[in-house]
């Protein structure tokens, strides 16, 4: 039996790589045959900015595109991540050759503030062909504890699964010896509210800079809001605030070796922010650094407070944590090992894999 991963993204975006490829990757080195169809990388469809002018026409395109090459095959088990244009031609194909697929969701691809109809159905087009899909498959998988108990009102066959991160490149190191103590930031820049995240992390830093001059802050992301990100960082003129750009996903594992701490505030209980499999957050935390964290979504079951990492609710707590680290950098050692083993024990993409394959097994022998 073959496994095919569809995914509008490309390798270059975080979702497609390490939902799709690295999970396909997993089942290979299981005995599996498995395969990857992403719109972007074998299709030539638009992805990150420049999918901001993509058509509704220019997606049916790619849509009869993918039912082409779908078509062809002979009864494989989709697994299609998320929502999208691209959803359409697995479920079309699974229904005629009356197949059956797996729902991966790992983000909230609906508009935050749905709306229902008499309080039930939603007014969002996106949400509603969500739950179809779910409601369509075999089974669906999730990659946030809400998530999963959103995709259970539509099917009784939901399995948690984390996005795991890939322990051969994310390796545990430790600190370098410098006269800089640097906190950083890293990711996708596709929302507005990211940049507003970003100028909290610099007034945060601002607090503390000029109480110590050693430190230095990193940042480094694009996407469809990476203009205004860059602007926003010139026109803070803060000292010592480095503003780096995107980064190839090959330069990820080093870029956060080079920090100390690893900063990810998401401030805001928004469906979109509770949705997400933190994925930045335990880059940092496999390479041995530890994070400080919003308390929102799945940050709060992954950060043990004050063991590999912290927690906080608002300016006051992150300023106090970070000047906790400034203050003992002995800390910033022993909870990076414990960051470290937190992602071994429970987020490495290899006992994702293991995880993905029983069920495949369950299901589908």
């Amino acid at each position: 039996m073959r496994f095919i991963f569809i995914t509008r993204e490309g390798y270059l975006q975080p979702g497609a790589r390490m939902r799709s490829y690295g999970l396909s990757d997993e089942l290979k080195k299981r005995g599996l045959d498995s395969e990857v169809l992403s719109f972007t990388d074998h299709l030539g469809a638009k992805a990150g900015r420049d999918e901001t002018d993509f058509t509704i026409w220019e997606k049916l395109v790619y849509a009869g595109r993918g039912i082409g090459h779908l078509a062809r095959r002979e009864r494989p088990v989709f697994i299609i991540n998320r929502f999208n244009y691209h959803t359409l031609p697995g479920l079309l194909v699974s229904m005629i050759k009356k197949s059956p697929f797996v729902f991966d969701m790992d983000d909230w691809e609906a508009r935050e503030d749905t709306g229902y109809y008499l309080g039930i159905f939603p007014k969002s087009k996106a949400e509603t062909l969500t739950r179809f899909t779910a409601k369509r498959s075999k089974l669906c998988i999730a990659a946030s504890r809400y998530l999963k108990d959103y995709l259970s009102r539509f099917n009784k066959n939901v399995y948690y699964i984390p996005t795991g991160i890939d322990l051969d490149k994310f390796k545990l190191r430790g600190s370098k010896k410098r006269g800089h103590l640097i906190f950083s930031w890293h990711g996708s820049v596709n929302r507005r509210e990211v940049v507003d995240y970003i100028a909290f992390i610099i007034d945060c830093f601002d607090s503390l800079r000029k109480k110590y001059d050693f430190i230095k802050l990193t940042i480094a992301g694009d996407g469809i809001f990476g203009r205004e990100l860059k602007k926003m960082v010139e026109e803070k003129n803060a000292p010592d605030v480095e503003y780096e750009g995107w980064l190839h996903p090959d330069a990820v594992p080093s870029y956060v070796e080079d920090a100390d701490i690893g900063l990810v505030p998401l401030l805001e209980q928004s469906r979109f922010n509770l949705s997400k499999s933190p994925v930045k957050l335990l880059e940092y935390m496999a390479v041995g650094r530890p994070v400080i964290a919003s308390k929102t979504g799945e940050a709060r079951y992954i950060v043990n407070n004050g063991i590999n990492g912290f927690l906080a609710a608002d300016k006051d707590e992150f300023v106090y944590y970070m000047e906790e680290l400034i203050k003992d950098p002995s800390r910033i050692k022993e909870l990076g090992i414990n960051a470290h083993q937190t992602v071994r024990k429970s987020y490495s993409l290899d006992k994702m894999g293991e995880r993905l394959y029983s069920l495949i097994l369950d299901n589908f022998a």
